[in-house]
C-alpha cells in the first residue's frame, strides 16, 4: 500500500442521503485507521436526487470540522453523456463543491469535453465508456474488440484530434485492462479501477472483477471501495 498514497475512493453508493451520511461519519470515527488510504469520496445515484445537495453540503462539513477538506473530496460519478452546453449545467450545480472527479461518458464530442475542462480546469476529468458490469465477450459484440481497445481507441483519436495539451487526465476502467493500458499510455493517466471484489465477496452485478492487492500490483491509481468498508473490515484486509 506504501506505493499508492491515498488509493482508496469511499463509494457512497446504493444508499440513501442520510443512511450515506451516517455511514461515512461511523467508519471515519469508528476506523480512523482507513482515513490516510482514502483521497475521495464517490457519489453516484445521490447526485440525481432531491438531496444531492444537502448531502455534499453535510459531507463537506463534516470533513471540515475533522481537518479532513480538501484533502479529502469529492469524486461525481455524473457520467455526463449529453450535449456540452447541458453537460456544462449539470456539473456547475456543483462547482462550489469543488470535485476532485468527475466522470463522462464515451459518447459525447470532444467539443464537449473541453467545454468541461474550461468549466472547471482543476477537476479531472475522468472517461468512462465500458461498464463493469459487461463480460468481455459482451463487450466483444458490442464495440467488435476488446474493453481495453475501446478504451484506448477512444484516448488515441482524443490526442490525435487535439493542438493543446489533452484535458482527460484519468479514465475508469476495470482491473483486467490495467497491463494493457499501462503498456500503452505508461502513466499519462489516472487508473481508476471499480469492479473491486475481495476474496470474500460475490460478484454481484459486476463481471469484469479483480481485488484489491491485484489490482493496485498491476499498477490501479485508485480503486472503489463501498462494501468492504462500511462492513467495518479493517485496514490490513484491504490488500487482501
Amino acid at each position: 500500500m506504501q506505493e499508492h498514497p491515498r488509493p482508496v475512493i469511499l463509494a457512497a453508493d446504493n444508499m440513501k442521503a442520510l443512511d450515506a451520511l451516517r455511514s461515512i461519519r461511523h467508519l471515519f470515527d469508528r476506523h480512523p485507521q482507513i482515513i490516510p488510504f482514502v483521497s475521495e469520496i464517490k457519489v453516484n445515484h445521490l447526485l440525481w436526487g432531491e438531496d444531492a445537495l444537502w448531502f455534499l453540503q453535510e459531507i463537506r462539513r463534516f470533513l471540515e470540522s475533522s481537518d479532513l477538506w480538501p484533502r479529502i473530496g469529492f469524486f461525481l460519478d455524473l457520467k455526463l453523456a449529453d450535449i456540452g452546453d447541458t453537460n456544462v449545467n449539470v456539473l456547475s450545480r456543483y462547482r462550489d463543491f469543488c470535485p476532485l472527479r468527475v466522470t463522462f461518458a464515451g459518447i459525447i464530442s470532444f467539443r464537449a469535453v473541453l467545454q468541461l475542462h474550461e468549466l472547471n480546469p482543476c477537476t479531472s476529468l475522468s472517461l468512462f465508456i465500458v461498464p463493469t458490469d459487461m463480460d468481455v465477450l459482451e463487450v466483444m459484440r458490442v464495440w467488435k474488440t476488446s474493453p481495453e481497445n475501446v478504451i484506448t481507441r477512444f484516448l488515441q483519436q482524443f490526442e490525435d484530434l487535439l493542438e493543446m495539451e489533452n484535458p482527460i487526465n484519468s479514465c475508469i476502467c476495470s482491473g483486467q485492462e490495467l497491463t494493457a493500458l499501462r503498456d500503452r499510455f505508461g502513466k499519462r493517466y489516472q487508473l481508476v479501477v471499480p469492479g473491486i471484489r475481495s476474496s470474500w465477496m460475490g460478484n454481484q452485478n459486476q463481471r469484469r472483477v479483480m481485488t484489491p492487492r491485484k489490482a493496485l500490483r498491476l499498477g490501479a491509481d485508485r480503486i472503489v471501495l463501498g462494501s468492504q468498508l462500511f462492513l467495518e473490515i479493517q485496514v490490513p484486509a484491504i490488500s487482501k
